[in-house]
């Protein structure tokens, strides 16, 4: 993404007034057009509730992560393949153990 929009940045810094002014005005066209169609949906539907944005900040927080690399997230998530297999290994353990304690007290009587 960066790589993009270093070229696109270049190419717009180096373009003349002229060309920079064709493009400004077809977007305050399209701002026109936006901001009328946005009055008539209101007039029709009622006022647009805008929600805010989480900053980058703030989500990450809230998540109670702080900011992973792909690599420390798939680290994190193969962690947790491992632990779970571990849970299921314990778990199927026990349920050996209890079915040889039923047996073994069946056995006594």
């Amino acid at each position: 993404m960066t790589d993009i929009t270093k070229i696109i940045s270049k190419s717009w810094n180096s373009a003349d007034v002229a060309e920079k002014a064709k493009y400004e005005k077809k977007h305050e066209e399209a701002k026109k057009n936006y901001e009328k169609a946005v009055a008539e949906y209101e007039k029709e539907h009622g006022k647009i509730e805008k929600k805010k944005r989480k900053s980058k900040k703030t989500a990450s927080a809230s998540k109670g992560k702080g900011s992973k690399t792909k690599k420390a997230k798939k680290e994190s998530e193969d962690e947790g393949d491992e632990e779970d297999e571990e849970d299921d290994e314990e778990e199927d353990e026990e349920d050996e153990d209890e079915e040889a304690a039923k047996k073994s007290k069946k056995s006594k009587k």
